[in-house]
């Protein structure tokens, strides 16, 4: 009986693994679909014939600007972000002080209040600053709201970093500037990994605060466009699905390379007593 559980389990997971990528498999493969194709055989696997029509409609509606958009507004949080986050994580971790706890509550603090409560005093703040329907207010929105997770993020794993290596380095006259920069930053590694992957994804796929601070046609990110895909008169569901599979594919390829280094920082300092 005992040699029957290892099989079953791995067939199960099998079974899960299958039940959770058929429908972005479905998705995919309906994006190559015809717009007729997808109103007669919706439930149909394989597109007869392949077609790029739902991609040029997409396009039409706005999957370059979009991609571009929030190609320009991710990258650029996660560079600011993970820069302050390395920061502030290494003197959280490192330099003890009076009430270090109080900060890192008040770091995390704004995290418990929801995004929608705020949203009518930024969109004001924004527009006194000039800063609605701009790539600059989109940045420091998502570095904002991002950077509480990061910092502790990377905070856990500076931790698991032993001091003894700075000291050492110390002794020989590196500064503490260069303690961070030589030592700690290299073998923090998997914890920015981390650290940049939940910040892209999170710059990535935000809607809510796109959709309000942003008017134009220029400056709509990815999940803009594909929201519009839904019309008053219908839903185009091949530019739907195009545009979709287009906003998961960077997160996708992002995660398969950056894997094994994302769970390495997520779970930092979770064995630490």
């Amino acid at each position: 009986m005992g040699r029957l559980v290892a099989p079953l389990r791995y067939a199960l997971l099998l079974l899960l693994a299958g039940a959770a990528v058929l429908p972005f498999l479905w998705g995919l493969l309906t994006s190559f679909k015809t717009a007729r194709q997808i109103a007669q055989q919706p439930l149909a696997l394989v597109p007869q014939p392949f077609s790029l029509d739902t991609y040029a409609r997409a396009t039409q509606r706005g999957l370059g600007v979009g991609l571009a958009n929030s190609a320009i507004v991710a990258v650029t949080s996660v560079v600011l972000c993970v820069g302050l986050a390395a920061l502030a994580g290494y003197a959280l971790a490192r330099v003890r002080f009076r009430f270090s706890n109080v900060v890192l509550f008040a770091i995390v603090a704004p995290q418990f209040v929801p995004g929608l409560v705020n949203l009518v005093p930024t969109y004001v703040l924004l527009s006194r600053l000039h800063l609605l329907n701009t790539h600059a207010g989109l940045i420091l929105l998502y570095t904002v709201h991002s950077l509480p997770m990061a910092v502790w993020i990377v905070k856990a794993f500076f931790e698991t970093v032993p001091a003894e290596l700075e000291h050492a380095a110390m002794v020989d006259g590196c500064t503490r500037w260069g303690c961070l920069w030589r030592i700690m930053l290299p073998l923090a590694q998997p914890g920015l990994a981390a650290a940049a992957l939940f910040v892209f994804v999170a710059s990535w796929n935000e809607f809510l605060i796109a959709v309000t601070m942003t008017s134009s046609a220029e400056m709509r990110t990815l999940p803009v466009v594909v929201y519009l895909s839904i019309t008053d008169v219908g839903i185009d569901w091949g530019a739907l699905l195009a545009s979709a599979t287009v906003a998961v594919a960077p997160v996708v390829v992002l995660f398969a390379f950056l894997q094994q280094r994302f769970i390495t920082g997520l779970t930092a300092g979770a064995l630490k007593g």
